[in-house]
């Protein structure tokens, strides 16, 4: 629980280091990106510190590569 709320205050010190100065500066676009990424982290943390299995994405990359080069 400890490491939840330090990883926690982390990501919010570096929301206010990193993503207020982009949105004071007017791009949305790139502030779209980001926040996506930041916030799709932060889930994929909280989920592996609560025990949930994430499956891996290596299946569907082995597809898709397969895929692409008509392995």
């Amino acid at each position: 629980m400890g490491i939840l709320i330090l990883y926690s205050l982390l990501y919010i010190l570096f929301i206010f280091v990193d993503i207020v100065p982009i949105y004071k500066d007017n791009k949305r676009k790139l502030l779209l990106v980001y926040s996506i990424i930041w916030f799709s982290s932060y889930i994929i943390f909280v989920l592996i510190n609560a025990n949930v299995k994430i499956p891996s994405p290596a299946p569907a990359i082995k597809k898709l590569v397969a895929l692409i080069y008509g392995i």
